[in-house]
């Protein structure tokens, strides 16, 4: 007997088997009887929930159309109301349609780019 947790389909803890219609099992937590050896045995269905999070560009209701990333000095006349510690230099880029300014410090702006390619590497 071996019992299994997380699996995709409903597997029978007494003999193994795999049940693929899994799905038709509509409630969260239950008794069944195994097809295959006629055991009962209890399931309980786990749900795993993602979110995806992105800005939206208030002008036409969708994502920023940034500009590239440019470099600013300290003595820039940009106000920086985003950026809260004190950098001596730092990047700024531009929405192309709303106009909304983004800051990034250096340090900053490398770490962002090393994970997006970190993720471009895995989605190859």
């Amino acid at each position: 007997m071996v019992e299994h947790e997380y699996t995709k389909e409903i597997v029978c803890p007494h003999c193994g088997h795999e049940f693929s219609d899994s799905w038709e099992y509509d409630e969260e937590s239950g008794e069944i009887e195994c097809y295959e050896c006629g055991l009962k045995f209890n399931y309980s269905r786990n749900v795993s929930v993602d979110y995806s999070t992105w800005f939206e560009c208030p002008d036409v209701g969708k994502e920023h159309d940034w500009g590239e990333w440019s470099y600013r000095e300290v003595d820039t006349q940009v106000l920086i109301e985003e950026l809260v510690e004190q950098v001596e230099d730092f990047y700024m880029r531009i929405c192309k349609t709303c106009e909304k300014n983004e800051f990034m410090s250096l340090a900053d702006l490398i770490n962002s780019s090393n994970r997006r390619n970190d993720v471009k590497q895995k989605e190859k």
